[in-house]
Formats: structure tokens, sequence, C-alpha cells
């Protein structure tokens, strides 16, 4: 279980070698690095030709970005050389490989460059500049994602947090104009080559999951109770992949075992199939305590084979 999502999960498995493994005594650097929520500087991990590799990494301090970076940036290159390198290895052993864009990739992008109010006016008018912000995005995503697929993984993710705790963020027809066409043009190079697209967002998200469809996404990361178990099951099963987010918000960090594993239950019996199609994600956050996490663990192990072993009727 965890709550991490897999963009640019190479990279960072690659800070945490060298720094934590290689190094020693960088702990607490490395840790800032990883884990520092502030998006104060963006950089450009540079592997061997023919294939670079970009990701954000988060610091505390300006100080700390010398230390990542390297004397002329031999740092940078030592961590997109390793990426890259973790990427072959895991695809030679046929391990799942994953790439990924940063999480905010396209709208919540718009609204970090342009000011939500701004951008929501921008599109509420039709203003023509916004046009012109929205290709500089896809062309840099689109970077990305071709280094990705260049490197042959199995899924890309992307994320954006589209919804909140009662509805959608941006109406259905304003997505369709100004977010789907990007999607799809980001999406469909990785279908073509046969890369699963799994998006994730938090929040109600249920009147947009025709245009995420259409776009091409092919896995998709909803959260569960906000969206509705019902709901879900109405309009994904059997469409695409469910990677389910598991309540953070109620009964895992307030209920009862109990009602933890008849929550597991009811998810793994009305959205899985022996078709298969269901997968989880749980995100542990406080107040839960120690006893719920041991009791979602133990729903899991309860109901991992349910529609393998009988139990389960279509």
């Amino acid at each position: 279980m965890t709550s991490s999502e897999h963009t640019h999960e190479a990279p960072r498995v690659a800070v945490y070698n060298l720094y934590w493994s290689t190094y020693g005594g960088g702990e607490q650097v490395a840790g800032a690095i990883a884990q520092a929520l502030a998006d104060d500087h963006e950089v450009v991990l540079l592997g061997p030709e023919p294939i670079d590799i970009e990701a954000t990494i988060h610091v505390e301090r300006d100080s700390q970005k010398g230390i990542l970076i390297g004397r002329k940036g031999q740092m940078l290159k030592e961590i997109g050389t390793q990426a890259r390198r973790d990427i072959e290895t895991a695809n030679a052993k046929g391990e799942l490989t994953w790439g990924g864009l940063p999480h905010g990739f396209f709208f919540m992008r718009l609204t970090y460059l342009r000011g939500f109010n701004n951008m929501m006016i921008d599109m509420a008018t039709g203003e023509p500049l916004l046009w012109d912000l929205i290709e500089v995005l896809y062309r840099h995503n689109r970077v990305l994602i071709d280094q990705y697929l260049a490197m042959n993984v199995d899924a890309v993710s992307i994320g954006e947090d589209l919804g909140s705790q009662a509805s959608s963020i941006i109406s259905p027809a304003m997505f369709h104009t100004y977010c789907t066409p990007t999607y799809e043009r980001l999406i469909r190079p990785c279908r073509e080559k046969g890369c699963h697209v799994m998006l994730h967002s938090d929040g109600y998200i249920m009147d947009l999951l025709d245009e995420l469809i259409f776009a091409g996404v092919s896995i998709i990361n909803p959260q569960d109770l906000c969206n509705g178990i019902d709901n879900l099951r109405r309009e994904l099963k059997g469409r695409l992949c469910i990677r389910l987010d598991v309540d953070r918000q109620r009964i895992i960090p307030f209920g009862t075992r109990q009602e933890i594993r008849e929550l597991i239950e009811e998810e793994v019996r009305l959205l899985g199939s022996a078709q298969g199609g269901l997968e989880f994600i749980a995100g542990i956050y406080p107040p839960t305590p120690p006893d719920h996490v041991d009791a979602l663990a133990c729903a899991f192990e309860e109901f991992q084979t349910y529609w393998f072993d009988g139990r389960g009727k279509e």
C-alpha cells in the first residue's frame, strides 16, 4: 500500500540511491530534496544520448540545489543515467516499468501560470492567447512522453486534481474544449505503442469520465467514496482498469475493523470481475491508527482471490 503515484518514480529512486546508498551521510539532504513540498526549482536530468530524462525535483533551500546538481551538472548526469539504467534493468527482467508526467501537468499547470481565476476567465471568454499557452504545455509534456516511450515503459502516469469534494472543478463542456484535445494528443502516441496511460485525480470526476476515456486513458485512479462505488461501477466497470484510491477521509482513519473489511469486500464485489480490471491503492495519513492499517491489509489478503476461488459471481 502506498500513497505514492508513479510519476517520475525512476528519477526519485536514483536520487535516493545516489545520496543514501552511494555517498552516505546525505540522508538529511536527500530527504529534504525528496519530501519538500515547495515547487521551488525545476531541473533537467541529462542522461546519455539519445535519451534525456526531465523531472521536477523539490528542494527546501537554494543551497541544496547546488548539492543536487553537482559540479558542472555531473550529479544530474549520474542521476539521469541511473534512472535510465533502472528502467532498462526492469525491462530486461520483465518487470512492470513506469514513466510519468509531473502531477498537475496540464490543467493545474495552466492555473499555476495564469492564476485560477484568470485562467477560468480566459476559458469563459475564449481568450486567444490561452491557446498559445496550451501549445507550449503540450510541446513540453510531449518531449517527456517521447522520452519514456523510447525507453519502452509499460505505462505512463498522468495526474491532475480535477475535482472538489462534491463536483468537478471544470465543466465537461469546458474540459472538452480546452483539455480533451491536449490529453488526446499526449495519450495517443502511448496507446499506439501499446503503453497504458493511468490518470489520477482527487475529488469528484464522474461528469468528466467520458472525456477522459475518449482521450485514451486506460487506467483510472479515482477516489472511492467521493465518487460513489455504485457510480463508479455504472460508469467504469468493463470500460477500463480501475485503480481505486481507497477512502482516506472516513472509514480507514475513523471506522472499525469490520467497517474496513466491509468496504473492501463491497468494492471487490461491485467493481471487480473474473476478467480482472480492478486494483487498489491506499494512502495512509494521520490520524489512522496502526490497527486500521492492519485491518486494511487483512481485508486485501482475504479478498485478493475473491473472483478466482469461486466466491465471486458475475
